[in-house]
Order: structure tokens, then sequence, then C-alpha cells
């Protein structure tokens, strides 16, 4: 079963081991996600900014 790069970005965003939408987006290109500057954008982006930095606050 091949995951999408959002369902992943999600996961990434809820660990906390993650500072900005950008550290998020190299993991997932060092994870071989394809095109994921194309999945990260407009409201998708925001809500994984709002999760990364609630994650961090609870962490």
């Amino acid at each position: 079963m091949t995951r999408h790069p959002v369902e992943r970005a999600f996961e990434l965003a809820k660990s906390g081991s993650f500072s900005s939408i950008e550290d998020l987006r190299e993991q997932l290109i060092a994870e071989n996600f394809d095109n994921v500057h194309g999945h990260l954008v407009g409201s998708l982006r925001r809500q994984l900014i709002v999760l990364i930095a609630k994650s961090r606050q609870a962490s």
C-alpha cells in the first residue's frame, strides 16, 4: 500500500520533532515522496504549520 505524502506530513507534524514546514518538507523528500512542494500548499500548509506549533508546545 502506497502512502500519500499528505498523510505522512500530518504524522510527522504531530510528532513534535519539526520546527517548520521546511523541515517537514525536507524529511518527506528524504523519505522519497514525490512532488512534496505541490502537495503541501494552501490550506494544507496552514494546517500543518498550526499542528507543528501545537505539537512543539506539547512536547
